[in-house]
């Protein structure tokens, strides 16, 4: 989808493009997701949660690993443990502190979707190469963003 738009700079384009890249690919994420009964944010509250397994980790940790304001992580999690996806405790040193970890049931879910999950899912255009020149350039958007927050 090529359209002529008269940018203020290359950082402005950039800007623009992040904005369709994160609309299209939030639309074919939720398609894809769709068959697992599973939305967008809950698959990556799942994948954080399998980054940390065996572990547990805080509410307050998940929430600011989500990187979504919009995130409402207690409802997110609360729904994952109905469907036996996780487990919520309460620390025992700090009875504030809420942890959660991944039980097996949540893993075996993310396998299943791992086994369907193409490695080129939407940016099968790229090469290996421009994937990881990429994701350098996101890293670095990524972290200036996180440091200025």
């Amino acid at each position: 989808m090529k359209q002529n738009f008269n940018f203020i700079n290359n950082r402005h384009k950039v800007l623009y493009n992040l904005i369709l890249v994160n609309n299209q690919l939030n639309n074919q994420y939720g398609q894809f997701l769709k068959p697992f009964e599973i939305s967008s944010q809950k698959y990556m509250l799942l994948r954080l949660l399998r980054h940390f397994y065996p572990g547990v980790v805080s509410m307050r940790t998940l929430r600011e690993s989500m990187l979504d304001n919009n995130s409402d992580v207690t409802r997110l999690v609360e729904k994952l443990e109905k469907r036996g996806f996780v487990q919520r405790t309460v620390n025992k040193l700090d009875k504030r502190v809420v942890e959660v970890i991944m039980t097996h049931e949540g893993l075996d879910f993310m396998k299943q979707i791992d086994d369907v999950f193409p490695s080129d899912f939407y940016l099968g255009r790229l090469t290996e190469d421009q994937a990881a020149q990429l994701n350098n350039l996101l890293d670095i958007i990524l972290v200036h963003e996180i440091k200025e927050e």
